[in-house]
């Protein structure tokens, strides 16, 4: 599991996402859990970041995150 991926990064995800793409029937551990896996994706094409950091790549995050769901 990444312990890059925060609640805090969840709430973020929640905030961009959830009004304009209807998501929010998940769980704050499930959104956790589908954001791990869309950074797992992410960094297996590209190598670790920070998600605090690196905002570009925080986005590529939740952008993977809505197409794996």
């Amino acid at each position: 599991m990444s312990e890059n991926i925060t609640y805090q990064h969840v709430d973020e995800f929640k905030s961009i996402y959830v009004k304009s793409e209807g998501l929010g029937i998940e769980t704050d551990d499930e959104l956790k859990q589908l954001l791990e896996n869309a950074y797992s994706l992410v960094v297996s094409y590209s190598k670790d970041f920070e998600m605090d950091t690196h905002p570009t790549g925080r986005m590529l995050v939740y952008d993977a995150a809505r197409y794996i769901r």
